[in-house]
């Protein structure tokens, strides 16, 4: 659970005025997620994994971590396909499969939408630092 306090640390609000059960089913989605994120999650899986309503899933992690269930998995994606970008034999098509997204132009939005460039400026732009 240690990775998972820490998500739940970084939320908007604190775990102040959340029951122990409450932040423990959160912390059980962040695990699920972050064993799960190279599959194809759905919400109705995360969902049924700590056994409540989609809607009440929601709306208790926004409010824990300060954002959904669903972009919490986008963001973890985005962030384990770095790694790949920045491999030396790294590609974008390989960033994105291997982190669970099976839309290229989908990954490429989202990773720009979180990052202000592209995969491959991210790829180009921190491979020549290393180099430098």
């Amino acid at each position: 659970f240690a990775a998972a306090n820490e998500e739940i640390g970084k939320g908007r609000m604190p775990t102040a005025g959340f029951s122990h059960a409450q932040t423990d089913k959160v912390k059980a989605v962040i695990l699920f997620i972050r064993k799960n994120y190279q599959s194809k999650l759905t919400l109705a899986e995360l969902s049924a994994e700590v056994g409540l309503n989609k809607e009440y899933l929601c709306r208790l992690f926004k409010s824990v971590i300060g954002k959904p269930p669903v972009r919490y998995l986008i963001e973890h994606r985005i962030k384990c396909s770095e790694k790949i970008l920045l491999s030396p034999t790294g590609t974008v098509t390989d960033a994105a499969l291997a982190s669970g997204f099976d839309d290229i132009g989908y990954y490429i939005r989202q990773f720009s939408e979180i990052h202000g460039v592209t995969p491959l400026q991210f790829r180009r732009t921190h491979l020549a630092e290393k180099r430098a």
